[in-house]
């Protein structure tokens, strides 16, 4: 994304947790600057749950 860096950001919160032993659960909210003229901005939340499994080689 060539225009990635054009847009303006805060970062509001990080939050990071672990609800099981193989889950990382993440929860980010930012303050988008607006994308669109006479526009206010816009708060945004980013929600992902990862999973990691080993495998064990004999």
């Amino acid at each position: 994304m060539s225009d990635a860096g054009k847009i303006r950001y805060n970062i509001q919160g990080l939050a990071i947790d672990f609800p099981a032993p193989t889950f990382a659960h993440c929860v980010a909210t930012v303050q988008v600057e607006h994308l669109i003229p006479l526009t206010p901005d816009m708060n945004v939340v980013i929600e992902t749950t990862s999973e990691m499994r080993t495998l064990t080689l004999p």
